[in-house]
């Protein structure tokens, strides 16, 4: 091979090679790089109880509808259905945070609970945002506790919404839904249930 078509190739291979890390750094990061992996994921606006259930391919449970506030009477919460998986149907569902959630092994299942949150007397908050979220938390040791954002627009939120919360939990564990207030004590519902956590 003559000098000048070694350098060709060289040039060629090194711009192949240059596509994934210039495609990481520029505006198609969002296409080449996952999302970090997570343990639970909020997803899909308007979803009904058919849905969710196909989402981890099992039946929806409905529950019961007992409520909490958030941010100090902000909102009201409560949980609609639940279905319990081994994993999430990639084609149920094209959103990338559900992308992240890891993969659920041996002794972990995929949880997913149908919400309904309810804008009450919603304010902005000192970002001038429309924000709420929930912690969930698994009770059973080892406990750990998540963090789930509901909502965060610009656009005053009306009426009621519902949305997916899916989470790698243990399995069969107990499980709460708590409003983020920081207090040791905030008001809680079962997630499986629906019910009042006491």
């Amino acid at each position: 091979m003559t000098a000048r078509r070694t350098r060709y190739a060289t040039a060629a291979a090194m711009a192949l090679l240059a596509v994934p890390t210039a495609g990481c750094i520029g505006p198609f990061a969002d296409f080449l790089e996952p999302p970090p992996p997570t343990s639970v994921a909020v997803c899909c606006d308007g979803y009904g109880q058919r849905r969710l259930g196909r989402l981890v391919g099992a039946k929806a449970t409905p529950v019961a509808h007992d409520e909490i506030e958030l941010e100090s009477g902000q909102y009201r919460l409560r949980v609609e259905a639940v279905a319990v998986g081994r994993d999430v149907d990639p084609d149920a569902t094209r959103d990338r945070e559900v992308e992240a959630l890891v993969a659920a092994d041996a002794g972990h299942e995929v949880f997913a609970a149908l919400l309904v949150l309810t804008s009450v007397r919603p304010k902005l908050d000192k970002y001038g945002v429309y924000a709420t979220g929930v912690s969930l938390r698994a009770l059973d040791e080892p406990a750990e506790s998540f963090y789930a954002g509901l909502i965060h627009q610009e656009g005053r939120p009306r009426g009621a919404k519902a949305l997916v919360l899916l989470a790698v939990v243990p399995k069969g564990g107990r499980l709460v839904l708590c409003a983020d207030t920081g207090d040791p004590d905030p008001p809680c519902l079962d997630a499986r249930t629906g019910q009042t956590a006491t």
